[in-house]
């Protein structure tokens, strides 16, 4: 099917990819699209065939239409990933993203994009070159055939939205037939513009007509999907299709699962609610006009590469249509060899080959002289099997790339005109590849229909396993278990976080699974800005990939976004696997809340429980021990005035007594500290590192330096406090077993690293090995279990020369909400997750 193109073409200039020096590398193609379900799928289908044809990198973000009803806007926060890190052009599917809206707002939602080169399809958009389908002429032949083939006068047309450019334009073609034939249009024929293409007000719209008397001998709907409708709706009212009233559609595709409809099966079968709209068997019959989406998609992805090399680029490509003719009007099945044009010319046996269209790409060019001359060697007294077997290859082959069966049927008629035999061999030979296409095309429907079920039972399957994981490691690992089942080779899985208003500046990787395995990413390497859609140079393959980026939300809760390397070109398969991962993180979100709702809550008992403790240390034990203190002092004071000696027992003795009271009292004083931080709570980490360091400094006599920022650090509670009892340990194992004399303590954000808090604890003691077991000492291991605890990871580098104890934890420090102090008490910085 070959385009036209605008008679003017402009040459773009030569554009490097993602505007950056390495233009020479394979170029990242972009589509913004809908979920891949149904018709969608089509174009996205021609897309990704041609990207590999051409050796191209291929993004599919799947959101929505722009202002969509209800939750699902949602799906449109995967657009905001969308900019020129991560593509170097776009393909936009306009008419189903903008059908809400204006061109206006479609244009403001793509100038996001910045200097992303950019290709429309189906409806302008800006300056972008723009991909359409004879939307006119198609609508105007499939009249022209009501009114040429059948005889129809009074043809009623239902209309689509005025917000679809092709529905107007497929209106513009009815008139046009009726004008070329000297019919009038009856504007009682016509109804209104729908609100949107929603099959029950094509309906009710036919239901009207019939109620007021205005009965049409056809009707023409705006696409397959009010066909359907209009088949439903001339039912309900007893009218026979095509006996009383013909009816044709647009599309040659009716979403039959997206849609509302019921199955009619007959009055014989009980349990059945039927809809406003009820599918039969008739509407699998329709006469229609082919819609050239997969034809679109190709032609979308050479403009966009013409478009990035420099290339003249037509402004416009119009992809012809194609009527297709079936029951629904009145025809009957033919033998008719007719083709598409330009298809003449292969071979002398050319009319065999127009009858299978462009669908069979498996088959050897010579396939038409070949079966052709295996079928009048067998009539001539040859071996018939040489024929049958040639011609159940080749159907099997077909059949596989998505041929039609009827089209076969049109082969058999031919070969059979190509002999006139008295004999009867031609007839019986003719009767024996009848019976063996259909037997093949039985096998090759039972074959698929096994496939097709054992597809869902795995996607099924897989859903279970996801939504039982109970925590986000489980999960990853459970999808990576699954991916092999459902042959798909890659896939990133992202979150942003467990609240509904997470920021989604931030991500994080929980996922990466390349080349059929799982790929360790180190922590540090896991969080990400989510506009680059993985860490990394990850999608720097040595080979082109195809991706599928769909968002991951529940309700209005953005949860993160999930990325598949193409396996199966099956759409509904990924977006199941969307709706399945997505209930999985919110269920895993919902559990991690409902554990930190019940670990604060346990904390808040400890954290009580410690404060009693320590006022009652210090109210009893540490007062005791403040008051034994000046009692000793006291008695030296008057031993000495009473003139004892000063190396005598007794004045040695009381100043030993109180250097122990001393000592035992800085201790209670150090553990009511570590009990009840109050300077932590009221001044922040960096506050209470220097009250603490200043109070074993003093008791030690040891030298410590505090080097932290003066204003309070943004964390929340829970890391405040675990980061101070890491300091804490980290500082007494320098005092009690490195021999150290000096300790630096640092707390700074990573250079580089926004968000990311670096806390170091280094001494210049005798160092030890950090892997050695130390049993009954669990400092190393708390500590570590502390920063994970956080996200972060602990790493402890010794030598003789000294030990350093450092705590990296990424994403933990974030500026105030607005409103939110900055150096006294409270919560500061970003809200727990």
């Amino acid at each position: 099917m070959s385009p036209v193109v605008a008679a003017t073409t402009k040459a773009a200039p030569m554009i490097t990819t993602n505007g950056r020096p390495d233009g020479a590398r394979r170029p990242v193609l972009g589509m913004l699209t809908q979920e891949l379900l149904e018709l969608v799928s089509e174009q996205w289908l021609g897309a990704i065939d041609a990207a590999a044809d051409h050796g191209c990198d291929f993004i599919c973000f799947c959101g929505g239409a722009l202002d969509a009803p209800g939750f699902g806007k949602q799906a449109n926060a995967i657009y905001d990933l969308v900019s020129d890190e991560t593509v170097d052009g776009l393909i936009v599917w306009t008419s189903l993203l903008g059908i809400n809206v204006g061109a206006d707002r479609l244009a403001e939602l793509c100038g996001r994009f910045g200097p992303v080169p950019t290709v429309s399809v189906e409806q302008p958009l800006g300056p972008a070159p723009v991909i359409l389908m004879d939307n006119r002429q198609g609508m105007s032949s499939v009249v022209t055939h009501l009114i040429e083939a059948h005889g129809h006068r009074r043809i009623a047309f239902i209309s689509g939205p005025t917000n679809h450019d092709g529905a107007g334009e497929r209106y513009q073609g009815y008139r046009d037939a009726l004008a070329a034939h000297g019919l009038v249009e009856h504007p009682e024929l016509v109804s209104a513009p729908a609100s949107a293409w929603i099959p029950e007000e094509a309906a009710a719209a036919v239901t009207r007509m019939l109620a007021q008397g205005q009965r049409p001998d056809a009707v023409v709907a705006a696409n397959d999907d009010f066909a359907v409708a209009v088949l439903s709706a001339l039912a309900t009212a007893g009218m026979r299709t095509p006996e009383d009233i013909a009816v044709v559609g647009f599309d040659d595709f009716a979403n039959m699962y997206t849609n509302d409809f019921s199955v009619d099966r007959g009055t014989g079968e009980t349990g059945v609610v039927r809809q406003t709209v009820n599918v039969s068997a008739g509407a699998l019959s329709l006469t229609t006009v082919h819609a050239p989406f997969r034809e679109m998609g190709r032609y979308a992805v050479q403009t966009l590469l013409a478009l990035l090399h420099g290339e003249p680029v037509p402004p416009t490509v119009m992809v012809p249509t194609e009527l297709i003719v079936r029951h629904s009007c009145g025809c009957r099945p033919t033998a008719s060899l007719s083709g598409p044009a330009g298809t003449a010319g292969a071979g002398p046996h050319d009319h065999l080959r127009q009858a299978l269209m462009q669908r069979s790409t498996g088959l050897p060019a010579d396939w038409p002289d070949m079966l052709a001359t295996l079928f009048v060697g067998a009539v001539d007294g040859q071996s018939p099997e040489a024929f049958l077997r040639r011609l159940e290859e080749l159907v099997q082959l077909s059949l596989t790339d998505g041929e039609s069966v009827d089209n076969w049927w049109r082969v058999l008629f031919g070969l059979r005109e190509l002999v006139a035999d008295d004999t009867g061999r031609a007839e019986q030979l003719w009767l024996q590849a009848q019976m063996l296409l259909s037997e093949t095309a039985e096998r090759y429907w039972r074959y698929g229909d096994v496939l097709a079920h054992k597809r869902n039972q795995i996607v099924r399957e897989v859903g279970q396993e996801l939504i039982t994981a109970p925590d986000l490691d489980s999960l990853a690992r459970a999808l990576a278990g699954q991916l092999p089942r459902l042959g798909v080779p890659g896939c990133y899985l992202v979150a942003y976080g467990s609240t509904v208003d997470t920021p989604t500046d931030r991500s994080r990787l929980l996922l990466a699974y390349e080349n059929g395995a799982p790929v360790e990413v180190p922590p540090d390497g896991a969080v990400f800005d989510p506009v680059r859609l993985v860490p990394g140079d990850r999608l720097r393959r040595a080979m082109p990939y195809s991706m599928v980026a769909a968002p991951l939300y529940f309700r209005e809760q953005q949860l993160g976004f999930v990325l598949f390397e193409l396996g199966p070109p099956i759409g509904w398969m990924y977006v199941a696997l969307q709706e399945q991962l997505a209930s999985a993180l919110h269920r895993v979100f919902l559990v991690e809340r409902e554990r930190a709702a019940s670990a604060a809550v346990a904390e808040a008992h400890r954290r009580e429980e410690r404060h009693r403790l320590a006022g009652e240390l210090h109210d009893s034990v540490s007062q005791a021990l403040f008051s034994m203190n000046l009692h000793v002092r006291a008695v030296e004071l008057a031993v000495r005035r009473q003139g004892a000696d000063e190396e005598g027992r007794v004045t040695r003795g009381l100043a030993e007594l109180r250097v122990l009271t001393q000592g035992a009292l800085a201790e209670m004083r150090a553990l009511i500290f570590q009990l009840r931080p109050d300077g932590l709570h009221e001044e922040g980490l960096v506050a209470a590192v220097r009250r603490h360091a200043a109070a074993v400094a003093a008791r030690e006599e040891f030298e410590i330096h505090v080097q932290g920022g003066a204003d309070r650090l943004p964390l929340d509670e829970q890391a405040e406090r675990e980061l101070l009892r890491v300091v804490q340990e980290a500082l007494h194992n320098s005092v009690k077993h490195a021999r150290a004399g000096r300790v630096d303590i640092r707390l700074h954000e990573a250079s580089g690293a926004a968000g990311t808090l670096v806390v170091e604890v280094a001494d210049d003691g005798v160092g030890f090995d950090p892997q050695a077991p130390y049993p009954g000492h669990l400092g190393l291991a708390g500590m570590r279990e502390r920063a994970e605890r956080l996200g972060g990871r602990l790493s402890v580098d010794s030598s003789p020369a000294g030990t350093t104890v450092r705590v990296i934890v990424p994403d933990v420090l974030s500026p105030p909400l607005p409103g939110e102090a900055t150096t006294t008490g409270g919560t500061p910085g970003r809200r727990s997750t």
